[in-house]
């Protein structure tokens, strides 16, 4: 599929183009361990008895943070990469 956001000739569109984006594997990879922590405790971080736990006040920012990181991650070209060693 073809990244519609390339053919925009508007430089207020540049973030959205192919390598526009520097891609945080780390950040990504470390607010999905994050999701599925939080998705796997069985107290849904409500108890103040367990403070490892992570509340679930931050569950909206975190998804958004994977969203965001993927996306960086399929504009930087990184991904490209992976698939086409498969």
């Amino acid at each position: 599929m073809e990244n519609p956001a390339n053919e925009i000739q508007d430089g207020m569109w540049d973030f959205l183009k192919d390598g526009k984006q520097k891609a945080n594997v780390k950040a990504l990879k470390n607010a999905v361990y994050t999701l599925i922590g939080m998705s796997t405790q069985k107290t849904a971080g409500q108890r103040s008895d367990h403070p490892k736990h992570i509340t679930f006040e931050v569950l909206e920012l975190l998804k958004w943070q994977i969203i965001c990181e993927s996306v960086a991650l399929v504009l930087s070209g990184k991904l490209d990469e992976l698939e086409d060693e498969q």
